[in-house]
């Protein structure tokens, strides 16, 4: 085995374990995975990007900061060093913790399944404040409010189920239907969650929860928000189709009356950043 041979067999077994770590949210065990690599190859990209998102999630902000600035200054075009410094500012000027929920999670939930399962986007999110607390693997609650599919955490609302897929799932919760739903990608700017379908009610039988698969899940991105690759998703079944659901499914956009409900929620909720 060459020189070179081993060193990437050592990156990607402790890169390995590192992830691993930071799946079972075991933060500090990550820190130490990620250290031992950084040890050796003081400017692993990938293992700075892991450090700064478990400094981030032990709520050691400026040891974080540090990290991700030390990356930047390396790739000059991080992008997960950058959305993670921006989310640092916030989180160290309003005093926020990150949520850590993010813990043991199986990855195979995050895989859509035709009709059972899709990836689908949050609409008129929250306030940066409020988005830079939540991290991707971390479980929301799907709440019915009306006409609207309500996405929050801990009581605290985040955001709307994207008006298709909240027009569908709505009267199939109300029927009896059971979800569940996790982050898989979340910024200052935009989220997606994965929903899956846990119980259907006798009364749906036959009824599809998603006509189709939500928006693409692509593990690349969910690395990326993540900054620790929380998951190697198979993403190879997945497809581009989009959230489009059926012809007859085309009427669901926001209607005015959404726009008039959307003003009223501006004092909770804000436009994305």
């Amino acid at each position: 085995m060459s020189l070179r041979e081993e060193e990437l067999r050592f990156i990607r077994q402790h890169s390995k374990t590192a992830i691993d770590y930071a799946m079972l949210g075991e933060w500090e065990k990550a820190v130490d995975e990620n250290k031992i690599i950084l040890e050796s190859y003081p400017n692993d990209i990938d293992s700075l990007n892991r450090l700064g998102r478990a400094y981030m999630e032990l709520a050691r902000f400026d040891e974080s900061t540090e990290v991700y600035l030390r990356a930047k200054e390396l790739d000059p075009f991080n992008t997960i060093a950058e959305k993670n410094l921006i989310k640092l500012e916030t989180l160290k000027k309003e005093d926020k913790k990150v949520n850590l929920k993010a813990g043991h999670i199986d990855p195979r939930f995050f895989i859509e399944e035709t009709g059972k399962a899709a990836n689908v986007r949050v609409v008129i999110l929250a306030a940066k404040d409020v988005l830079a607390t939540l991290t991707p693997g971390e479980a929301v609650d799907l709440v019915p409010n009306g006409k609207h599919l309500e996405v929050r955490n801990d009581k605290e609302l985040i955001g709307w189920v994207e008006p298709k897929i909240e027009k569908r799932l709505l009267p199939l919760i109300e029927g009896g239907n059971k979800y569940k739903a996790y982050i898989s990608s979340a910024s200052l700017t935009d989220m997606t969650i994965i929903i899956r379908e846990t119980y259907q009610d006798p009364s749906q039988f036959g009824i599809m929860s998603f006509l189709t698969k939500g928006i693409e899940l692509d593990s690349n991105s969910l690395n990326d928000d993540a900054s620790d690759g929380l998951s190697d998703i198979d993403d190879g079944s997945l497809d581009d189709d989009g959230a489009e659901l059926s012809d007859d499914d085309d009427e669901a956009e926001i209607d005015e009356d959404d726009d008039l409900d959307e003003d009223e929620d501006k004092d909770d909720l804000t436009e994305e950043v």
